[in-house]
């Protein structure tokens, strides 16, 4: 640091380094002080703070440094061992500063503008009193004695060392060695480190807390370098899952890709299939055919196969063979008759006439009852022949309505941004307004039913706006049931500006309207249908318990009612269970009413057959849960007997002009099939015609009925 400084300088810099004392004593170091810091201060500090040069004071090329360069010197006894490795370090950079500004201000007053030119040190006669300086505010005192054990920091945030004055006032041993060279002054004057019996203990407490600090950063800097390595490593690590969830998800989706792949070509297999197989039993089963009516248009109409008009002509044959067999046997028996009737009981001939009337009369029940077997099963054959035929005509339509279809078998719906896509399989049904479609969810990985509702594009704002309230409110009290013989409700979802979407749960079962006309002329065994009954009860008490969250303004349903509750809407699952669904037409009591009672404002909507008397009024009842009651002792009543209590051969025009359902007023039983005396009471009183008189779904789950088993009934 000391090259290339002028020498005259550093002979500067030597006296300002000298003690004010004699400066040849072994005890004492040769440290410069202003004689002024020895006047003013009277502290027992053992520290001295000079300052470095500000920056206008700075060579060019050195950049200020932010941190203090701090040099402590020690006054203690010359007997000390090697000063640290920093000691020299410290006091080379203070030198330097100290250079630095002496070149730049020489030996003027500090602060003043411009360079002066240096004046030679002047010494203040003793007797003329000293001038007291203002001391700077925040500046530590620099006083000490020349026998005390004292400390000299020179720190770079302050600026300047000394006034013209203290540069000025040296002590004669100081002047004395101004005569060393300036790097014998630091190889002699460097201060060794304190030894522990020389130490101050504010020295000594001042040693430890730097050591401690050192300690402290060195730790600090150990702990960020391993949260900095903690963090690269995690960031590894996290880059590294990113990367496999891409891949995963890439994965996911050439696996969902896939799937659909393989669904639409077993899709497409099974559709082929069917088609071929309906064209197959169109000779045999039957078929529609389209014919010109009145000359307006094409009607359809339903041609019978050949399998049914050969039952039929079977039929035909044996009732006929069976009225040539009976004439043939009265005119028989009438011959007989009158021959004996011309002899007497005593004569010979007589004997024989009565055994040839008793053969002709065993023959012919014989023939009859062969016939009659005959007929019945023709008959057999022609009920499942109906019932194939039932099935084959279901499946036709079905298809000519999928063919028919804006929507296409294997097309997808929804969207995978949304996690919602469903790919369509087949078309189940379809209603006024809206088509339920078998379809498989490319993301939960099963089968569902999807009923797409349909706005057509002829209809009115209001129009729309009124259907998709009804739709609205619909899922709104669908969303929120859970019950395993409820049909849950998956999802909803917009298909486009005219077309959203409920997905539900598949019931592939089919439905009970199904079964009760597979089962016609004949109901269903009382046995097998108690099940049903026992399914459809507990899915009706669950829909009148109250829930926490019923609907999306927020009230609490006391009650659901279903009020459109029929065969058609109890589906089966795979494994038999029946589920009730379609609560299109479902009402509504909260709290807000009183009882369980609310006022029918939907009158002329519903299944006729199904529905309870008081729907009918021409005022504005109000209904309740016995409605549901109503229902299930209709569909009960049709289970078992195979047809409707009322208006069975009726259309619902016929029902509203004949007022049948006004009129109904009671149940009547016919004596086949044989149903338990239990069933036919039960039955009594879900179909009681007055609504008072009438129990609910709650008091009606308490009957004998439903809580005795089978053998005791």
């Amino acid at each position: 640091a000391m090259e290339g400084v002028d020498k005259s300088k550093l002979a500067l810099l030597e006296e300002r380094l000298r003690t004010t004392g004699s400066g040849a004593g072994e005890g004492s170091r040769i440290l410069s002080v202003e004689d002024r810091f020895h006047e003013r201060s009277n502290s027992k500090s053992s520290s001295r703070l000079l300052a470095t040069p500000p920056e206008k004071f700075r060579p060019e090329g050195q950049s200020r440094s932010t941190e203090p360069t701090v040099l402590v010197m020690s006054a203690g006894p010359a007997h000390h061992s090697t000063p640290p490795p920093s000691f020299a370090t410290a006091t080379a950079a203070a030198a330097a500063s100290s250079l630095e500004r002496m070149d730049s201000v020489g030996t003027g007053s500090r602060g003043s503008a411009g360079k002066r030119k240096s004046k030679p040190p002047t010494r203040v006669p003793a007797d003329k009193p000293q001038e007291k300086k203002r001391r700077r505010p925040g500046k530590p005192s620099t006083e000490a004695t020349p026998s005390s054990s004292s400390s000299l920091v020179f720190s770079a945030s302050q600026d300047g060392l000394g006034d013209e004055q203290s540069s000025q006032r040296r002590s004669p041993g100081a002047q004395a060695h101004n005569q060393q060279p300036i790097t014998t002054f630091f190889q002699s004057q460097s201060p060794p480190p304190v030894s522990a019996e020389a130490t101050t203990p504010a020295s000594s407490d001042l040693v430890a807390k730097v050591k401690q600090l050192e300690e402290d950063k060195l730790n600090a800097e150990s702990q960020r370098m391993h949260e900095a390595q903690l963090r690269a490593a995690e960031e590894e690590r996290c880059q590294g899952l990113e990367e496999q969830v891409e891949d995963l998800h890439s994965r996911l989706v050439h696996a969902e890709d896939a799937v659909a792949r393989l669904v639409s070509s077993e899709t497409d297999r099974v559709a082929v299939a069917l088609r071929q197989r309906l064209a197959g039993d169109s000779f045999r089963l039957g078929r529609y055919v389209l014919q010109r009516s009145g000359g307006h248009g094409l009607s359809e109409y339903w041609e019978e196969g050949s399998a049914i008009k050969d039952i039929k002509k079977r039929q035909h044959v044996v009732n006929a063979r069976e009225l040539d067999v009976k004439k043939a046997n009265r005119e028989k028996l009438k011959v007989a008759k009158d021959r004996r009737k011309a002899l007497s009981d005593g004569h010979p001939g007589a004997l024989g006439l009565d055994l040839e009337v008793q053969e002709i009369e065993e023959t012919n029940k014989a023939r009859l009852a062969a016939i009659k077997r005959e007929l019945d099963s023709l008959g057999a054959e022609r009920n499942r022949l109906d019932r194939e035929m039932v099935q084959h005509r279901r499946e036709l339509k079905r298809v000519q309505q999928e063919d028919r279809s804006r929507y296409r078998r294997g097309q997808r719906l929804g969207s995978r941004q949304d996690k919602k896509e469903y790919l369509l399989i087949s078309l189940l049904g379809r209603g006024g307004f809206s088509e339920v479609w078998k379809a498989y969810d490319l993301v939960n990985f099963r089968h569902v039913a999807v009923k797409v509702h349909q706005l057509t594009e002829s209809w009115s704002d209001e129009k729309k706006e009124n259907y998709q309230k009804h739709a609205t409110r619909e899922y709104d009290i669908h969303r929120n049931l859970d019950h395993q013989n409820v049909v849950h409700l998956h999802d909803v979802f917009e298909i486009n500006r005219d077309a959203f979407a409920t997905v539900l749960e598949l019931c592939q079962g089919g439905d009970l309207d199904q079964r009760l006309k597979a089962a016609m002329p004949h109901g269903l065994p009382e046995a097998d249908a108690r099940p049903v009954l026992l399914q459809v009860l507990a899915g009706l008490r669950y829909l009148n318990t109250p829930r926490e969250n019923g609907t999306a303004s927020g009230a609490n349903p006391k009650a659901i009612i279903h009020y459109d509750l029929k065969p058609g809407n109890i589906l089966f699952d795979e494994n038999g269970d029946a589920k009730i669904t379609d609560f299109g037409l479902s009402k509504i009591v909260d709290d807000s009413q009183d009882g369980c009672e609310i006022e029918l404002t939907s009158q002329g909507t519903g299944t006729y057959w199904y529905l309870p008397p008081e729907c009918f009024s021409m005022q504005s009842p109000k209904i309740s849960s016995k409605v549901d009651v109503w229902s299930v002792g209709v569909i009960y009543y049709q289970m078992l007997y195979g047809k409707r209590p009322f208006g069975h051969n009726e259309t619902q025009e016929e029902l509203l002009k004949n007022n049948t359902m006004l009129r109904a007023s009671g149940p009547t039983f016919p004596e086949k099939p044989r149903v338990s005396p239990l069933a036919k009471e039960f039955l009594a009183r879900c179909l009681t015609a007055q609504q008072t008189d009438r129990p609910d779904v709650q008091e009606i789950s308490q009957h004998p009925y439903l809580r005795t088993s089978p053998s005791r009934r």
